[in-house]
């Protein structure tokens, strides 16, 4: 262990995590001056349950207004809340120009969702030290958008992010080898990416509730209880975090896609959650071929109707094929809690648009496939959503109108 500890420390990198301080409610207030200096939240259509908040501003986060709050929960902890709908064409103009910033100082900037990037300037010792250029990101981003960001500095993408979310709005916190004991080991572990409720619940059992907790978990015994997984988590705690940063693709090629509806009513049974994995299939599939792509790996998320969270992925043959990502996505649902589901989301984790396919050796299954899923985009096109469908979703009408009206937009290069 020391011998790896040594080695990283000669190869050791600079790594950045910006993060858009209350993105979608900064960007309303920009937008709309009588929203500046006002408690905001951006919310959702509850007439599609979706009536939550999106996003707050500073001034209503003092209030105790969450992120997921239900409406008139939000409007009872800060009665003079204005509520905001989602502008989201004009908060990805804005998630634009944060990534064409980010790109002047690195080629080398990876987006975490819409309002979040990490960014390698190991290289770019031009601009100064992490901690110069962090600082440097934050006033350009104030001056020219008109927005704040919050920044972390470190050795890896881990504590980078955890640097982030550590002082907000409108901060830099450097997260070195030298001080990142003090600096985490007393956080909680929720805090840590990808530890989220279930997991926090699970290491809290086992006495594990701090980073620093973790970061002294015996390997053997975490991988007992979540696998590899466990043992990832333990070396993240310890800096052991060799994840590289993505160059940025100049060229917008898309990398994942997905899509997701909450439904007017739980789904109680397994046919209708299948019925509304299959509408979303097509939804991926037509993308799929739209980009003259093909996914090896797909991604299931079910939230149930106490809002906890399920995800999982799976591996696949290469496919763009509505009926291929169905299979893998059914496989995915046996192995998840069977209770009522309110949202579920449905995509793709690894894509290529200049595939290598592996053909069957009893007939060229991909190619046929592939005609069939243009053939039915094509159709779907010109005559719409509920013109071709299959068999199995007639029984759910109902839902399949109820996404047809949500989210069915034909997808465009």
């Amino acid at each position: 262990m020391l011998y790896n500890v040594v080695t990283m420390r000669n190869l050791d990198r600079t790594i950045l995590h910006c993060d858009a301080n209350n993105f979608f409610a900064s960007v309303s207030a920009k937008l709309h001056p009588q929203y500046r200096g006002k408690p905001i939240a951006v919310c959702g259509d509850p007439e599609k349950r979706h009536g939550i908040v999106l996003a707050k501003s500073q001034e209503a986060k003092k209030y105790g207004v969450a992120t997921g709050d239900v409406i008139w929960e939000a409007k009872q902890k800060c009665p003079d809340l204005l509520i905001v709908p989602a502008e989201y064409d004009k908060y990805i103009e804005y998630s634009n120009m944060l990534f064409e910033i980010y790109s002047r100082f690195t080629d080398r900037v990876e987006c975490f969702g819409m309002d979040e990037c990490w960014l390698d300037v190991t290289h770019s010792k031009i601009f100064g030290t992490g901690e110069e250029i962090a600082n440097k990101l934050r006033q350009i981003i104030k001056d020219e958008l008109g927005i704040t960001i919050s920044a972390g500095v470190s050795f890896n993408k881990v504590f980078a992010k955890l640097g982030s979310d550590m002082k907000k709005p409108d901060a830099t916190t450097v997260i070195s080898r030298e001080n990142y004991k003090e600096k985490i080991y007393n956080l909680p572990v929720s805090d840590m990416i990808m530890i989220g409720r279930r997991t926090t619940a699970h290491l809290s059992k086992m006495n594990i509730h701090t980073i620093g907790d973790l970061a002294y978990t015996d390997r053997n015994i975490m991988r007992t209880h979540f696998g590899v997984n466990g043992v990832m988590y333990v070396d993240w705690a310890n800096g052991l975090d060799d994840d590289p940063v993505k160059l940025c693709d100049k060229q917008g090629q898309v990398k994942q896609i997905s899509n997701s509806i909450t439904t007017y009513r739980d789904l109680v049974t397994k046919e209708e959650k299948l019925c509304v994995i299959r509408a979303l299939c097509e939804l991926i599939s037509n993308r799929l071929v739209n980009l003259n792509a093909v996914t090896t790996g797909i991604y299931l998320g079910l939230k149930y109707d106490d809002f906890e969270f399920y995800g999982k992925q799976l591996t696949i043959p290469a496919t763009c094929a509505s009926r291929s990502l169905f299979d893998g996505a059914k496989q995915i649902l046996e192995s998840t809690p069977q209770n009522p589901v309110r949202l579920i989301s449905f995509g793709t984790t690894k894509m290529t648009t200049s595939p290598e396919i592996q053909m069957s050796m009893f007939g060229n299954d991909f190619t046929k496939d592939t005609e069939l899923s243009k053939s039915i985009d094509k159709i779907k096109k010109k005559y719409g959503y509920s013109s071709i469908q299959p068999a199995s979703t007639l029984a759910n009408q109902d839902l399949c109108e109820h996404i047809k009206n949500s989210d069915y937009k034909p997808f465009k290069n």
